[in-house]
């Protein structure tokens, strides 16, 4: 896949394979993450569709209804089946957040808000493409939101892009951009790898029998 936007490049002979559960994807600003989940979302023109996904993207809209509104509305007119509010509901649980079911959604945290986001995506049972989901979080709802994340992943095939290096030692597989070019995609990612990606020494910190990756800070 490559896709040029304006006459410049922004991702250039890009092929991977996703695994069932989670796939993550990293990389640098400007690396080409966000128009890589658009892309195969089909939200790019002139480029066809290549996932049957729905993209989540980084920016949560400003919706002034009811979380169940935004769950269930599919026009102006629309009134909602019994077991279509029963299925909301469900996807609410699943994300844990079903107490907010009736809440406005702008009296709602940052991350309350993305786990809403996820619920309604979940209602269309196709592939997650996630963008940036634990951006701007503070560390509680960054947890959380990744714990959700990791949960739905046991299920069902979920795309995230992000910065977030936490999220990657639990990938099936982790696919790291550079400049627009795949530099890795596998499932042996190592803090070589990620250091020579992202141009910061990164070292690897073993908890409970998990990696982790961490940027070291001089």
């Amino acid at each position: 896949m490559s896709v040029e936007i304006g006459g410049s490049p922004i991702l250039s002979g890009v092929k991977l394979k996703l695994s069932d559960g989670l796939n993550v994807i990293v990389g640098p600003n400007g690396a080409g993450k966000t128009t890589l989940l658009k892309a195969l979302a089909g939200l790019l023109p002139k480029h066809p569709k290549l996932l049957d996904a729905v993209y989540i993207p980084a920016e949560v809209p400003d919706f002034k209804s009811s979380v169940m509104k935004i769950l269930l509305a599919k026009d102006a007119w629309f009134f909602p089946k019994e077991d279509e509010i029963k299925q909301a509901l469900e996807a609410l649980r699943e994300m844990g957040i079903a107490k907010l079911a009736y809440r406005s959604f702008p009296t709602l945290s940052s991350g309350e808000k993305r786990l809403v986001l996820i619920a309604k995506a979940l209602l269309t049972n196709k592939i997650l493409l996630l963008d940036e989901p634990t951006a701007n979080l503070d560390p509680l709802n960054r947890h959380v939101v990744a714990t959700r994340v990791l949960q739905l992943s046991s299920n069902r095939q979920v795309v995230v892009a992000t910065h977030d290096l936490g999220i990657v030692s639990f990938a099936s597989t982790v696919t790291v951009l550079k400049e627009g070019k795949v530099f890795y995609h596998g499932q042996n990612v190592n803090s070589e790898i990620l250091s020579e990606a992202f141009s910061i020494p990164i070292t690897e910190i073993t908890l409970s029998s998990i990696k982790y990756y961490v940027p070291v800070i001089f």
